[in-house]
């Protein structure tokens, strides 16, 4: 090889040695969570209210519980685990909860050898052995760093967020079920067996969240809160629904709510089971006493016509919940024209032990005069069926119903459509995945939610980056699994916590003159998925008209309450057989369905003549597809400080530099 040859080649060396310590640079760790729901040899804690919150922390000494803190790029995850512990640590991603095929990182500072040891393991539970950690064959977790003192071991690791291994769960977006366990030893090898944990927990995570990067910029110049103030909580029931009307004040010239925040007083936190702001109507017409803002019961079962004029969600919380914030070009609109327009503040209490107790809770708007772009609005779809018309049967893993947002209401839309930028999902607590199914003619679009991993005490808003543009003609699909495999009778739909609900709320800008997209059920679907016999119907005085069938006469003149009440016997006594669940899945799934688009000003726009059309099942390969990752970037990065005893990162830089000077030694031959 000559001079100069030789002088390309160590410039080509340093280049590519530069550009490997570039890779390896560590991701910023951005987001911090407290793990401190810890279980102790057969007992267990008791749980915090709030899993989600941040700890600012000088030093891992500090540390009572396990803490974690990650980054993330488009492409790698990078996570530092710090336990107080000096044995072995965990933290593994689980479908259910639990240890079964949970995708675990372990890993642990080998005292004899001086250096951390890190594993990709996963666990296939039998029922012998529910707790049985393999070695996975493809190591993905790569160390970055470890250390340990006389308290803590911590561990700093990278992986890609879909490896496209089927061992392993790919990091997405949304809450993810998170166990972690610790023990006070390490393994007697690495290879060998893994004493059983002293301490073990689980947790909600989202690891890909972004709103942080949506913190306002703008100064914050006024709040408009909307909470009630020291309202007694009666105790009287279960499921207790308590209202006031807002007026809202005067501004003198137009601002842009960037930020809600929930206000949630600690007295009544552990009644809370949800808040919501509406918009009301400029022709609602309060009795004094609500006009003057004084708390009332409201919900399902009083003052229904207050609702019937307070319907456009302005804001939302529910358990487990953190604050909303909106992109840089978009903020909730305030103008004087709303000066003295009442706004709906309706609070949910879930009472079980009837507990009486104060409560100022709410939320917060934060406004700034310095207007953004766009005007931002919330749009609910779902199901509007809050009575038995929604009924799952008991003793059944996986039933799903579903909900359209017409075409017929999306024609609505102006000609450029509109962008969703967040979405929730709402449930309760039978419910197990929410996805929102995006359609454009007969092309499914990926969907604007697909939450797999749904918990009732943790809902809140997941980021949809890029906003997703929605045109006319679109449908969008809300599709709802629950699991009754512990109920012994049928679950109806209602607000209250025991029943189901299916909707989901999705912000979006530019705001339009619409407040819901949902779906409702009707009477002849249920009567005629559950057989009920229509000799019944006749006898209880069901005419129909000419031309008209006995269901289609149920649908358009409706059923007295003696033949709902019968309707609703008949269900109870129901044999659910495998054909009996299918006939009411598919009647969730292919009946005709009331199509309904409330507007915010003006009369809503109704159909009772939306047929849906067929769907095939949701193909939900998404989780271990890895075709939109880059050929380099499905192979882990990272500069281990000690590692495991396959060294990726170590073999392919060796590879890389034989080829080089092979590339180099051929050149000279020629």
């Amino acid at each position: 090889m000559n001079m100069p040859a030789i002088g390309r080649f160590v410039g080509l060396l340093f280049l590519l040695v530069s550009c490997w310590s570039v890779h390896t640079s560590a991701i910023e760790l951005d987001h911090s969570e407290v793990l401190n729901s810890v279980h102790r040899h057969g007992h267990e804690t008791s749980r915090d209210a709030d899993l989600s919150a941040t700890a600012e922390l000088n030093s891992s000494a500090e540390l009572k519980s396990p803490h974690i803190q990650w980054g993330t790029n488009e492409t790698h995850i990078e996570l530092q685990l710090i336990y107080p512990t000096t044995g072995w640590i965990a933290l593994g991603l689980t479908p259910n909860g639990g240890m079964d095929q949970s995708d675990v990182l372990f890993g642990y500072w080998d005292d004899a050898r001086g250096k951390i040891v890190v594993q990709d393991r996963f666990n296939n539970a039998k029922p012998d052995t529910p707790v049985d950690l393999q070695l996975d064959e493809e190591q993905d977790w790569t160390p970055i760093s470890g250390s340990q003192n006389s308290s803590h071991t911590i561990l700093r690791a990278v992986r890609s967020l879909r490896t496209c291994d089927f061992l392993d769960r790919p990091f997405e977006n949304g809450f993810m079920k998170v166990i972690f366990s610790y023990y006070s030893h390490d393994p007697a090898s690495e290879n060998g067996p893994i004493p059983k944990h002293t301490h073990r927990g689980s947790a909600l995570i989202n690891f890909l969240d972004s709103t942080a990067s949506l913190i306002p910029t703008e100064p914050i110049v006024a709040h408009i809160n909307f909470t009630m103030e020291n309202f007694l909580v009666p105790g009287e029931r279960t499921n207790e629904f308590y209202c006031r009307l807002i007026k809202m004040p005067k501004v003198t010239k137009k601002m842009h709510t960037v930020m809600q925040t929930p206000v949630i007083d600690p007295r009544g936190i552990q009644v809370l089971h949800h808040i919501l702001i509406f918009g009301c109507t400029s022709d609602l017409k309060p009795t004094d006493e609500m006009a003057n803002a004084a708390p009332f019961a409201c919900g399902p079962e009083h003052n229904t016509y207050i609702m019937d004029s307070c319907f456009e969600v302005a804001a939302s919380w529910a358990v487990g919940g953190k604050g909303s914030t909106y992109p840089a070009n978009a903020g909730f609109p305030i103008t004087p024209e709303l000066e003295g327009r009442y706004y709906l503040l309706e609070m949910h209490y879930h009472n079980p032990d009837r507990i009486r107790t104060l409560d100022s809770s709410g939320i917060s708007f934060g406004l700034t005069d310095q207007l953004r772009q766009q005007d931002v609005g919330m749009l609910m779809m779902g199901i509007y069926n809050f009575d038995e018309v929604i009924s799952i049967p008991p003793g059944v893993d996986q039933f799903t119903i579903r909900a359209h947002c017409s075409d017929l209401c999306t024609n609505t839309l102006p000609e450029g459509g509109i962008y969703i930028f967040s979405g929730m999902p709402h449930m309760h607590n039978r419910g197990r995945i929410l996805r929102a199914r995006h359609f454009r003619g007969k092309k499914e679009l990926p969907p604007l939610l697909n939450n797999r991993n749904f918990e009732f005490n943790y809902q809140t808003f997941t980021d949809i980056s890029p906003p997703r543009q929605i045109l006319p003609g679109d449908r969008i699909v809300v599709e709802c699994t629950y699991s009754t495999k512990d109920d012994n009778e049928t679950i109806t739909g209602g607000e209250g916590t025991f029943n189901e609900m299916c909707l989901g709320y999705f912000d979006y800008y530019p705001r339009i003159n619409m407040a819901n997209c949902v779906a409702i059920y009707q009477w002849s679907g249920l009567i005629s998925a559950i057989r009920y016999p229509p000799s019944k119907l006749i006898e209880g005085g069901v005419v129909s008209q000419p031309g008209e069938t006995l269901l289609e006469a149920v649908d358009n003149r409706g059923l007295t309450e003696e033949i709902q009440g019968d309707v609703l016997a008949h269900l109870k006594d129901i044999s659910w057989t495998s054909s009996a669940v299918r006939r009411m899945e598919d009647f969730y799934s292919s009946n005709r369905y009331k199509a309904c688009c409330d507007m915010s000003e003006g009369p809503g726009l109704y159909t009772l003549h939306d047929n849906p059309p067929f769907l095939e099942p949701f193909q939900d390969d998404g989780a271990y597809e890895c075709k939109n990752v880059p050929k380099e970037a499905q192979t882990t990065v990272g500069t281990p400080t000690g590692s495991t005893s396959a060294n990726t990162n170590s073999a392919i830089l060796i590879h890389m530099l034989i080829v080089t000077l092979a590339f180099y030694l051929g050149q000279e031959l020629l």
